[in-house]
Parts: structure tokens; C-alpha cells; sequence
């Protein structure tokens, strides 16, 4: 059978081609290293390959994420042991300026070096990282806190920023400013327990009482329970057995103080500023200024020359009434007669303060009473629904005050006694009012302050802790993923990286064949019909 040169040379063409694509594939597979260079050379194995290289990507991010991890966490832990040295270093401020033998200029003096401590702790809050702050939350790109005078302001949130130290794992290793620098607990001990008031039953006082908190550590809640449970306890063993609501306001930060409204006409003074036991007083870290307050208003002067004659030029009561959501004035009219007692005038304002107040829609129930023996009156709230009662004696608007008639002579707030100041417990606090104290010669507030500091050392010791616990995470961390990317990293050698020295002798071995066959196809097509003639 005669075969057609045609035929023959495309024959030879396609060996060659074959031959030749064997010997390209030798030679990129020495050239690459790689015995897998696309997909036909090994389907199953490639899928292992893109596999493996996805998660050797993931554990060189979750190491970036790592060493982003502990470099914050190192900056953090230093910020907070140079605020330990800067707390201890305060302590032994206060104690050198509680001695009584340090002048008053000099605690003055002591006062300049508080400012100087609380404006390198703020800067210490304010630690950066690659010009990310790790105090602030995940609000990581502006400052932290803000100094105005010896106010200091967190500007962050309350969500730490985390990394990613797993596939479903995470690592809080920025932290929350109001977590670290403010605490939710307050020690008591002998150097802030004390509550000294006065209980009436009508406006007959009771003589000072003194209620004492026992020692020990205590949330805001706790601490209202126990201040509730202390004056209750006093209240019995004075006989009057009053009961006493004590609460925490967790959205205004404040505590309030009041009789829970069962007994008829009692209500109380809270000593904060005459009190016997006033320097031991709890009211600082319960936010209240040192000023006496009451939860009733008591006429200031006696009253007496009945009948008295209420008419158009004394007969309103201009009063501010604030149930919680919102403060709203009012004017209550006094019926106009001639009263023979104070206990029909008495009757008269309670009459007039109730209707103005369901036309208001509050609907407070007041009660007013004469207390024939002081010869004074008083007005409260018969019940717990009023947060605030301003009454205005003097400053109210539509003018005839009654105040003179009921023996008030200055505005009074009925709150009933709610502190003045957002509750915070936290070292800024601490030193705000340190300074306070040194610049009034206040040597019992200095005194308190040492505890306080004690409980911010040991506070910020709990935080270093807990840094050093994540840290020892991050490190266990690194050293599992670093076993796994070798792993890894080896068994994609072994599934991807050729044989080097198995490729070398195949890519002779397909060269010594290229060339055998470059040879016998020339050879062949040098061949004609006329060869065989």
C-alpha cells in the first residue's frame, strides 16, 4: 500500500509536536521547581495546592493580627504599670500632707503636684499605637480622654477593639477607658461609712443619729441596700422605725435618699455638712456636696397670731414639679378666707398644691401639716412619685407668695435629697478631689483619699493581669500557628515541589528523545519516489 509523502510528513509533524510538548513540560518543571504547573498536570493535586496556599494566607494574617496583638497589648500593659507607680507615688503624697504637722500653704503646694500627676495620667491614657489609641474602645483613631482643668472626659466607647486570632476566635487587646480608669465598686471602711441626719416625725426633730455601713466592697446597688439597711437599723433603735428607699439611678448616676412614705409626716435631714461624723461621711462617693439637705420642707420661722387672713396679696404658691421626665412649673391659689388654725391653713395648701397638680397631670399627693408644738409647717410628698420640688418663695413669677403666712422666707428644693453630682468612682475622681482637699486644708479628705488610691492600685493590678493573660494567649496562639504553617508549608512541598533530580534526568531523557526524533524524521523526509526507481 503506498503511503503519501503528505501523509508521512504530518505524521512526523505530529510526533514532533508531541515530543516536543513533553520535552516544555520537562524543562518548566526543572526551570519552576514545580511538578504541578497547571491544571492538566494534576487536577486532584492542584486542589490540595489552592487549599493549603489559602490557609498558609490565613495564618500569615492571623500572625500580622497576632503581632498587632501583642505589641498593643505591650503598650498597654507599660502605660498602666507607669499609672500604678504614678498611684503609689500619690499615696505617699497624701500621707506625708495628712500629718498634722504639714501647713496649710504647703498642702496648697501638694495640690500643683496632683494637677501635674492627673495630667501625665491622662496622657498615659491616651497611648498610642502606629497612631491608633488603645483606651478608647474601637473609637481608635481620635484620643481617648480630655483634661479641662481637673475634668477629665472619655471620648470613646465601650466595645474594645478585637483581632481575629482564629477562624472563629477573637482577642480583645484594645480595651474600654471607662473599663480600665473607672470602677464599678467603692470600698468602705472607717474613713467613709458614717451618716449622720436627724429624723421627724411631723417637723419634730428627733436628736442626731448616726447610721454606720459595714466595711467592705460594694457595687452601686449594694451600696444603696446597705446605706438603707444602716439608717433603718438607727431608725429602730430610735424608736420611730422609719423605712427608707435608697436607690441608684444608672442612667443619671445618682443616688437618692428618701422615706418610703408609710409613716404619716416623717421625713428626714441629711447631715452632710454639720454632722458630728461629717468628715467620715459617705456622702462624697454617694455624690452628694457637703451641705445639709432634707426631704421635707420645714417653715423657717414660727407661725403664729391666728387667725391669719389669706387673700389676693398672699394666696399663690409658684412650685416646680419634676416626676423624671422633665421639670414643669406651676401656681397653686389658696382658697381666700380667714383661717383660725394651722391646721385648717395647712389643709388650705395641701388642697391647692393637689388640684394644681392633677390639672398638670401629675397628679402628686401633698402633704401639709402644722406642727402645733414648733408652731412651723411643713410640706412633702405623700408618696414616692416626685424626683424634685422647687418651691419659689421670693423669685416666683405671679407674685403675692404665701411664704410669709406659712413662715418660709428663702427658696427650698424637696428633691427629696438626691446627690448632687454623677456618682463615678474612678482614679480621675480620686484626684480631682484630692486636689480639692489640699487646696481647703481638708486633712480628713486627704485621709480618705489613701483608701481610695489603695482600691485604684488594685484595680489597674487586676487590668495588668488580665493584658498578661491575653498576652500568654497571643504567644500560645503564635506557637500553634507556627507548627501548623510548617506542616502546611510541607505538605505542599511534597504535593507541588518536583523531584529535582528525577526532573533533570527525565528532561535529558525527553531531550536525548527530541533529538532522535528530529534526526529520524530528517532522515525520512529526505526520502522521494525516486530513491526506489
Amino acid at each position: 500500500m503506498r503511503v503519501a509523502n503528505k501523509t508521512i510528513y504530518d505524521m512526523i509533524k505530529f510526533r514532533l509536536g508531541n515530543v516536543t510538548e513533553e520535552l516544555q513540560k520537562a524543562n518548566e518543571v526543572v526551570a519552576t521547581g514545580k511538578r504541578i504547573n497547571s491544571l492538566s498536570d494534576d487536577p486532584v493535586g492542584l486542589t490540595q495546592v489552592l487549599n493549603i496556599k489559602s490557609s498558609l494566607s490565613n495564618i500569615e494574617q492571623i500572625g500580622r493580627n497576632i503581632d498587632l496583638g501583642k505589641s498593643w497589648l505591650t503598650a498597654s500593659e507599660s502605660s498602666l504599670a507607669q499609672v500604678q507607680n504614678l498611684i503609689s507615688d500619690t499615696k505617699a503624697l497624701c500621707v506625708q500632707m495628712a500629718d498634722a504637722a504639714m501647713s496649710a500653704d504647703e498642702r496648697e503646694a501638694a495640690a500643683e503636684i496632683v494637677q501635674s500627676t492627673l495630667e501625665e495620667m491622662v496622657s498615659l491614657a491616651n497611648t498610642g499605637v502606629g497612631g491608633r489609641y488603645v483606651f478608647a474602645g474601637s473609637k481608635t483613631d481620635a484620643a481617648a480622654f480630655t483634661l479641662s482643668g481637673s475634668n477629665v472626659t472619655y471620648n470613646g466607647d465601650n466595645n474594645p477593639f478585637t483581632v481575629k486570632v482564629g477562624r472563629n476566635s477573637t482577642v480583645q487587646i484594645g480595651q474600654d477607658g471607662q473599663n480600665v480608669f473607672w470602677e464599678q465598686s467603692i470600698t468602705i471602711d472607717s474613713s467613709n461609712n458614717k451618716i449622720d441626719f436627724i429624723e421627724y416625725s411631723g417637723a419634730s426633730p428627733t436628736g442626731e443619729l448616726t447610721a454606720t455601713i459595714a466595711s467592705g466592697t460594694y457595687t452601686h446597688d449594694e451600696l444603696a441596700i446597705a446605706v438603707k439597711n444602716a439608717m433603718e437599723k438607727v431608725s429602730i433603735e430610735s424608736g420611730n422605725s422609719i423605712n427608707y428607699l435608697v436607690t441608684y439611678d444608672t442612667t443619671t448616676k445618682n443616688f437618692t435618699i428618701r422615706d418610703d412614705g408609710a409613716t404619716s409626716g416623717a421625713h428626714l435631714e441629711l447631715l452632710w455638712a454639720t454632722g458630728t461624723n461629717a468628715d467620715t461621711s459617705i456622702a462624697p462617693d454617694i455624690g452628694f456636696n457637703a451641705v445639709d439637705v432634707r426631704d421635707a420642707l420645714i417653715g423657717d420661722t414660727s407661725v403664729t397670731g391666728f387667725p391669719i387672713t389669706i387673700n389676693g396679696g398672699n394666696n399663690t404658691i409658684d412650685f416646680i414639679e419634676d416626676t423624671g421626665s422633665g421639670p414643669t412649673s406651676l401656681t397653686a391659689y389658696i382658697a381666700n378666707a380667714d383661717y383660725a388654725d394651722g391646721a385648717a391653713l395647712a389643709a388650705a395648701v395641701e388642697a391647692a398644691m393637689d388640684a394644681e397638680s392633677i390639672a398638670n397631670g401629675n397628679s402628686i399627693d401633698y402633704e401639709v401639716t402644722y406642727d402645733a408644738v414648733n408652731e412651723k409647717f411643713v410640706i412633702e410628698e405623700d408618696g414616692t412619685d416626685l424626683q424634685k420640688l422647687q418651691i419659689l418663695w421670693n423669685t416666683n413669677p405671679s407674685g403675692n407668695s404665701a411664704g410669709s403666712a406659712l413662715g418660709f422666707t428663702q427658696d427650698d428644693d424637696h428633691t427629696p435629697p438626691t446627690s448632687n453630682n454623677q456618682v463615678e468612682w474612678g482614679i480621675f475622681e480620686t484626684l480631682k478631689d484630692l486636689k480639692n482637699y489640699l487646696e481647703t486644708n481638708d486633712v480628713a479628705g486627704v485621709a480618705r483619699s489613701i483608701a481610695r488610691l489603695d482600691t485604684h492600685f488594685d484595680h489597674i493590678s487586676s487590668k495588668i493581669s488580665d493584658m498578661g493573660s491575653k498576652m500568654l494567649r497571643m504567644e500560645i496562639k503564635e506557637n500553634i500557628f507556627q507548627d501548623i504553617y510548617f506542616t502546611n508549608t510541607e505538605r505542599l512541598s511534597k504535593i507541588e515541589d518536583a523531584d529535582f533530580t528525577e526532573a533533570i534526568m527525565n528532561l535529558k531523557a525527553k531531550e536525548v528523545a527530541y533529538q532522535a526524533a528530529l534526526a529520524s524524521s530528517a532522515r525520512i523526509m529526505e526520502l522521494s519516489l525516486v530513491d526506489y526507481l
